[in-house]
């Protein structure tokens, strides 16, 4: 699997800045399969779609109007057994 940060953002790691004349109200957080045959998923369900095997699972999270927030994503593997990784993700709003 492969963790694909898409634009707007800066800095490193899994930490957003998401800012400008007119930002956008949601930042996508896109982990690729490692082959065409690995599926994907992730938790909360509510915030990513539900990739068949070999598509990229997505999670659409939103901006905070000001500040930062903090959301911990679960992602899990058809090629991995046991309740599949936490990553913490914060999406800030550059001023």
């Amino acid at each position: 699997m492969k963790l694909v940060f898409e634009g707007p953002n800066t800095g490193t790691a899994l930490v957003r800045t998401v800012s400008g004349a007119n930002p956008p109200s949601t930042a996508p957080v896109v982990f690729e399969p490692g082959s065409s045959t690995e599926q994907l998923s992730g938790q909360p369900a509510s915030l990513c779609n539900s990739p068949a095997a070999g598509e990229p699972l997505v999670f659409t999270l939103p901006v905070p109007s000001s500040g930062a927030s903090t959301t911990t994503l679960t992602v899990s593997s058809s090629t991995s057994s046991g309740p599949g990784i936490r990553i913490p993700v914060t999406i800030k709003h550059g001023e």
